[in-house]
């Protein structure tokens, strides 16, 4: 099955409010992707009563290596990560990959920032 989308949002020139940002809901069953470009940060929202992980997908560097990196979040807290370097984090199609265990009340959005 094809991969959920996150949707790219763009943060306002000289940034903006946490309510401003849509979040979507996680899907265990199909995963999720999101585009990059080197100046995206992933946001994961937790309202699920305990810490939720989930595992951003790596590709081979320049040396042959790849090793995933999990993500946790704590309960009630909205974690950001990122940027994520396009030849580390890049799949096909300049996507980074995001496996979930669960789909409980968590979400994520994708926010593009700019120096």
């Amino acid at each position: 099955m094809a991969r959920t989308a996150i949707p790219v949002q763009t943060m306002p020139k000289h940034g903006g409010g946490i309510d401003d940002i849509t979040f979507t809901a996680a899907d265990a069953t199909n995963d999720h992707e999101f585009a990059n470009n080197g100046h995206m940060l992933l946001l994961m929202q937790n309202t699920s009563g305990g810490p939720l992980t989930a595992d951003i997908i790596a590709t081979d560097d320049i040396y042959g290596r790849a090793v995933d990196e999990t993500i946790t979040c704590g309960n009630g807290e909205t974690c950001i990560y990122g940027p994520f370097i396009p030849g580390n984090w890049n799949q096909a199609g300049g996507l980074v990959n995001l496996d979930l265990t669960t789909d409980t009340n968590v979400s994520f959005a994708v926010v593009e920032f700019r120096l």
